[in-house]
């Protein structure tokens, strides 16, 4: 053969020793040419690089297969199976048609799509998510929405009244109720004036106006009962206080008992036990209200949104105490930020405390009600009279005790 062999390690014109592992290899081959020709040199990474990309695309294909077969048994779950997913039988849900291999998986040797019995595998996992991102867009796009709304969100009642007052018998009756001291007289021409108030409250450009056009909500207690009745009528006024005391107040207090025991919680365990008025801390009903609290505590709002609130932080978006003998207008002077409706209670101690306010738009509305639980009724109510909605770390709370 003609031509000679010559030992480089850089460029070659007729044949050079060239690492087999780039640049670093320590490796030297030698590669035969003839004398006079040029060769560009061969690079040993190009090698194992162009293993890797093949190796690369056989697992992005693998994935891919993957993907599609999850996304068909997604489909097909979600259309038939999307509330209640231990219902779901099926081998398709099983996985028993997809005998994926997992290193370090489960016993079973493939993954587990869908356990019927424990309700649980990727499907179930899947699911929640699909739910849990329908239920953020719902909320983003009812926040979109230029009206706050109340727990109805985007609905507005549809009330009809006996009688709808012309414009000039809506002011005359405004104009007696500002001068007017008599109860009576107030309560009438309030309930005379109620379709014009509810169609003020569903107008967002004039419900900023309701206490202004309406101040006696400020000065006579009963007022918010009064409107929400004429809402929603007798048989629900009062549900709550008839179911509180006799099965709801000693089922909570049993479910408390399994919660992870904390300082708090058995302070507020104590007291909700206690017959008598209890030294330190809230009364029995309230403390077994903050019960219910730790046991439906905020939801979590999603990875865009704020961290999720603990129970103990939820408190003072429920009810928040001020001593006797300190001005309610130094509380609501001292609001910085508009916050959601919640419970003002005043008293020498939390557990003696009378009267309660709800506070709103940096008001302060005298309650009716006397004790904790009517208190919380009449907050509760607040929400429909004047289209506001939850406080969302109470959301789950209220929902469960009045809805």
């Amino acid at each position: 053969m003609s031509g000679f062999v010559r030992r480089v390690r850089t460029g070659v014109r007729t044949g050079a020793s060239l690492p087999l592992f780039g640049a670093r290899g320590r490796g030297v081959c030698e590669i035969e040419s003839p004398c006079g020709t040029e060769e560009e040199p061969w690079e040993g990474g190009k090698f194992l690089a162009t293993k890797r990309r093949k190796r690369k695309k056989k697992k992005h294909q693998f994935f891919e297969v993957r993907e599609a077969a999850i996304s068909i048994l997604d489909s097909e779950r979600t259309e038939f199976c999307y509330r209640k997913a231990e219902k779901c039988q099926s081998d398709v849900c099983s996985g028993d048609l997809c005998p994926i291999s997992l290193s370090g998986g489960p016993k079973l040797g493939y993954e587990h799509y869908y356990d019927p019995e424990s309700d649980s595998g990727y499907l179930a996992w899947r699911l929640k998510t699909i739910q849990r991102k329908t239920a953020e867009e719902r909320g983003a796009s009812g926040s979109k929405s230029p009206k706050s709304g109340g727990p109805g969100h985007g609905q507005s009642r549809v009330f009809t009244a006996d009688k709808v007052l012309s414009d000039e018998e809506v002011e005359a009756a405004i104009a007696v109720l500002k001068h007017s001291a008599d109860d009576d007289t107030v309560r009438e021409k309030m309930k005379a004036t109620f379709h014009y108030r509810h169609s003020m409250v569903n107008d967002e450009k004039k419900a900023a106006d309701v206490f202004s056009v309406f101040p006696r909500f400020l000065e006579t207690p009963g007022l918010i009962e009064q409107d929400f009745r004429l809402l929603f009528g007798e048989g629900t006024a009062d549900k709550v206080l008839e179911k509180w005391p006799t099965s709801l107040k000693s089922k909570v207090i049993k479910e408390s008992h399994g919660l992870v025991p904390t300082t708090e919680l058995l302070d507020l365990l104590r007291n909700a036990e206690l017959a008598a008025e209890a030294e330190n801390g809230w009364d029995s009903d309230m403390s077994a209200i903050l019960l219910l609290l730790h046991l439906l505590p905020p939801s979590a709002q999603g990875r865009k949104r704020p961290s999720k609130m603990s129970a103990s932080q939820a408190v003072d978006h429920l009810i928040r105490f001020l001593k006797v003998g300190t001005s309610v207008q130094q509380h609501l002077d001292k609001i910085t930020h508009r916050t959601q409706p919640y419970l003002l209670g005043q008293g020498s101690i939390q557990s003696s405390i009378h009267p309660f306010f709800i506070v709103i738009d940096n008001y302060a509305i005298p309650c009716k009600a006397t004790c904790s639980v009517g208190a919380l009724d009449e907050l509760f109510k607040t929400h429909y009279v004047f289209g506001t909605s939850y406080s969302a770390p109470l959301t789950n709370l209220l929902i469960y005790l009045f809805i």
